[in-house]
């Protein structure tokens, strides 16, 4: 830059510098790389925009359209009820039809809505109950053979009120029971289950130490065995049920009193009672 004049030569004022030239232009340099944005964040948020208003012409013309339809389907309604209702000719020729008098094959709406007296159902009766040995129950089949002590309690009512025990032999059960007869003598009762009643028979058939047997079939389908017990020095007497597995013995110091017992003491149920009564 030699030889170029910093003032005027005639005046002497400083005069403006004039820009430097280059051979070559400036250098230029990259404007630097933008940050990340924050992680879920987007770059660069868009402007708030709000948002589009809704029209409502199209509902207006939805309610205006509905409204059309209803009041013209009013209007076809009531020309089709106009057209359908009869002139007063007609209405009186269905009433003279409704009060006149059903024919024969038609019967009267009275008869068919409401039944007479003779078709309704007679009430049903009661059943009648009858007393099982061990509680009430419609009919004797209905009852089961009596069983355990409240079952042999049933079959011989002596046994109420007696001095009794339960005894052991060879039999279901079998109770030691003792009655007194008037005057105050004791007489010993044995009370019996069977398994059946062919070991009942077989029982007291066998001679063992007996002495003077008899056997005697009762009228009433009972067995009766009288026979002098040697082993214990006593005159026994037993009644058994024909074809039921019940039996009683009854061993007394005499015939006398064996006899009274037998008469006065001991109560057995009949053998149509055995299940109950009806």
């Amino acid at each position: 830059m030699a030889g170029q004049l910093s003032f005027c030569t005639h005046c002497g004022n400083p005069l403006a510098q004039a820009p430097p030239t280059y051979a070559a232009p400036p250098p230029t340099y990259a404007a630097p790389p933008a940050y990340p944005p924050a992680y879920g964040a987007p770059a660069h948020p868009p402007a708030y925009a709000p948002p589009p208003r809704r029209r409502r012409t199209g509902l207006v013309v939805l309610w205006v359209t509905v409204a059309i339809v209803l009041v013209a389907g009013g209007a076809v309604g009531g020309f089709l009820l106009l057209a359908d209702e009869p002139e007063d000719d007609d209405k009186d020729h269905v009433f003279r039809e409704l009060d006149a008098e059903p024919t024969p094959s038609e019967p009267a709406a009275s008869a068919s809505s409401e039944p007479s007296v003779s078709t309704m159902p007679e009430p049903s009766a009661s059943p009648t109950t009858v007393q099982c040995w061990d509680g009430p129950a419609a009919s004797l089949s209905d009852c089961t053979m009596p069983t355990g002590a409240r079952g042999i309690r049933w079959v011989f009512p002596s046994m109420e009120g007696a001095d009794c025990s339960p005894g052991d032999a060879n039999r279901v059960q079998i109770w030691n029971c003792y009655h007194y007869l008037d005057d105050g003598t004791a007489i010993r009762f044995n009370y019996s289950q069977w398994y059946n009643f062919a070991s009942a028979v077989a029982h007291y058939r066998n001679p063992g130490y007996r002495g003077e047997f008899r056997e005697i079939r009762v009228s009433d389908g009972r067995y009766l065995w009288f026979s002098y017990d040697l082993e214990k020095a006593q005159y026994k007497a037993a009644l058994a049920y024909n074809r039921a597995p019940w039996s009683v013995t009854i061993y007394a110091d005499t015939e006398a009193d064996r006899d009274a017992a037998i008469r006065d003491l001991l109560v057995m149920r009949p053998r149509e009672q055995l299940r109950g009564l009806g």
